[in-house]
């Protein structure tokens, strides 16, 4: 999901990024696309969102749908600032993880 905005609306006169909680919106967003397409919104295996600046159109949320498997955590990469580059989570992060986030 992108939330598309106005420059004014995302950044501050200095070009630093203003205060905007998108997970406050993302919820509803959801329960409003899970009514659209008939289905419960916990079938939704990813759900990101991005904020961008409306460059070239009017303000709007564009919802790209594509088919998204559940993995596992041993598949999942981040990307590395410091290489430039995707790397696999080590098991050391993996453990941080999950001493960090419980489980519902």
């Amino acid at each position: 999901m992108f939330l598309v905005l106005g420059r004014e609306r995302l950044l501050t006169k200095q070009g630093k990024v203003k205060r905007l909680d998108v997970t406050n919106r993302s919820k509803k967003l959801h329960d409003l696309l899970a009514d659209a397409l008939g289905c419960d919104d916990s079938l939704f295996t990813s759900t990101p969102m991005e904020k961008v600046i409306a460059d070239v159109c009017d303000e709007q949320v564009v919802i790209v749908i594509r088919p998204h498997p559940l993995r596992c955590i041993s598949k999942v990469e981040i990307f590395d600032h410091e290489r430039d580059r995707s790397v696999k989570l080590n098991p050391d992060q993996v453990a941080l993880v999950q001493a960090k986030l419980p489980v519902a």
